[in-house]
């Protein structure tokens, strides 16, 4: 079996698996949508209107509507293969090995380089018409997509940031980090806000409560901890353990006050809180339909 790769949006999100393409909402079993897509998928991006895959050569535009097109285009390769994708509105956005930004704007989809840094993109975040993007050495990078223009830069600290989580309304944005902190930074200028020291090895998911108040981090050492924002502390007496199969953890979402969910490659596990029990929702190994 090949690599899972997964995007969120909003209250969807996007699962290839080998050369199936799915779009699920949160926990359910079915998917809304699936493709097929030949080749070897590195990253994955949604809009409402159409699906992007990027293999190592060529971006595909699959569109989410029966009957329309889909369209294939080649990829830049002056900055190396891509990393991750991102798609807002028309724009889609291409991070690689060797620290380009491409950009297009569908249907056009005339690349543009925007030479960011010579270490690899490895993660990035959208709220809104605002972006974070983070490289493999730590330098971080606050980007408006309209123009695609940099607003701010700011160290994340060393080997960089694995996941972002925004405030719901852009307050602040916060990072699983490499260095083995969660961290939180204002937007507009880098300037740090708090920094938490919970997990024995590094947080690779993170997610926001859907008041801004709250975070929620797991790390590779299969905990989850919690973060009051206003009272400035992790709740250090009361972690949770994450499921056996949450070694391939590739998404976090906190849907409520009362639902967490925890996306792996075998399905998605809700977690009722503050009770802690976990729910598992197998995704089924299966073809979608023509």
């Amino acid at each position: 079996m090949g690599r899972t790769v997964a995007a969120a949006y909003r209250s969807e999100v996007c699962i290839v698996r080998e050369d199936h393409v799915q779009v699920y909402r949160w926990g359910e079993a079915r998917p809304q949508w699936s493709q097929r897509v030949k080749g070897s998928v590195t990253a994955v991006a949604c809009t409402p209107q159409a699906v992007y895959v990027a293999t190592t050569s060529s971006l595909i535009r699959l569109p989410r509507r029966p009957f329309d097109v889909v369209q294939r285009y080649d990829l830049p390769t002056r900055t190396g293969a891509p990393t991750r994708l991102w798609a807002y509105d028309a724009q889609v956005g291409l991070l690689t090995e060797r620290g380009g930004l491409w950009h297009a704007r569908y249907p056009e989809m005339r690349w543009q380089l925007l030479e960011l840094s010579k270490a690899a993109l490895t993660s990035v975040a959208l709220w809104e018409s605002q972006a974070v993007l983070a490289d493999s050495e730590g330098q971080v990078y606050h980007l408006e997509l309209g123009t695609i223009r940099v607003l701010a830069r700011w160290s994340g600290g060393l080997g960089g940031v694995y996941d972002w989580a925004w405030h719901p309304r852009g307050k602040w944005i916060a990072g699983a980090c490499a260095d083995g902190l969660v961290k939180l930074w204002t937007p507009a200028t880098g300037k740090p806000l708090q920094a938490f020291a919970a997990h024995r090895l590094p947080p690779r998911l993170i997610a926001a409560h859907p008041n801004g108040n709250q975070l929620v981090s797991l790390g590779m050492d299969g905990l989850l901890f919690f973060y009051d924002l206003v009272q400035g502390r992790a709740q250090l007496d009361a972690p949770l353990h994450a499921p056996d199969d949450a070694t391939d953890a590739l998404a976090l979402h906190w849907e409520s006050e009362k639902r967490l969910w925890l996306l792996t490659a075998s399905g998605f596990h809700a977690c009722t809180l503050p009770e802690g029990r976990w729910r598992t929702q197998l995704i089924p190994h299966k073809r979608p339909n023509q």
